[in-house]
């Protein structure tokens, strides 16, 4: 019944996001199982910081209510930090679900979405890289006023999802895909808030969940 209720209170936000869409239509059980055992619901006063810069990120964030503002890191960063973010690091997908880098047939190009509005509202979502390979926080958010977000845990996800047939490889698939497409992209504007368009998401989601009917039941 719990698990029953959670879903009910959680999965509105997280299905706004293409993916997770996907994700529960193809396994209800296992959209349920992510919200009770993944999601944490985070009050936040104004001023407080949901993260800093230069932390390291394993949760993925749903704005519930209330309002945040993403400060992201100087531009003029010193060289250790330009190693650390720079165009040679390759993001690996690490997040225990042995994701595997495959072409998935979609347009390839300098797609990511320039940085132009840091304010973050009821119903928007970000950090989702977090999800799919480490990553350090590369700006603050701080909540303007009285907010409360959904984190959901990168490796709850991998494990609940690591149990279920009917999900885990169309997962595997949109993940390395993620992480494929986000080492296509200009590293340095890479950021919290600013990972790859909704649009290549939803075309990315939809393309690792379309053979997904095939699959049998866990």
């Amino acid at each position: 019944l719990q698990m029953e209720l959670l879903s009910h209170v959680y999965s509105p936000l997280l299905t706004r996001h293409p993916f997770f869409r996907r994700y529960g239509d193809a396994d209800p059980v296992a959209m349920q199982r992510v919200c009770l055992a993944g999601v944490q619901r985070l009050s936040l006063s104004t001023g407080d910081a949901l993260f800093t810069e230069a932390c390291s990120g394993d949760q993925m964030f749903f704005v519930r209510t209330g309002m945040l503002r993403y400060f992201p890191r100087r531009q003029a960063r010193s060289a250790e930090s330009q190693e650390e973010f720079g165009s040679s690091r390759d993001f690996e997908t690490a997040r225990g679900l042995s994701t595997s880098r495959s072409n998935s047939g979609l347009s390839r190009g300098r797609t990511l979405l320039p940085m132009k509005d840091f304010v973050l509202e009821q119903g928007d979502y970000f950090c989702e890289t977090s999800l799919w390979c480490p990553w350090a926080h590369t700006g603050t958010m701080i909540a303007v006023q009285m907010t409360e977000v959904l984190a959901l845990e990168a490796e709850a996800l991998s494990r609940v999802t690591g149990c279920r047939r009917l999900v885990i490889r169309s997962t595997q698939r949109y993940g390395a895909a993620y992480v494929e497409r986000l080492n296509l992209q200009a590293q340095e504007q890479a950021s919290d808030v600013c990972q790859l368009p909704d649009t290549l998401i939803t075309d990315l989601a939809a393309w690792a969940f379309r053979s997904q009917r095939h699959s049998g039941h866990t």
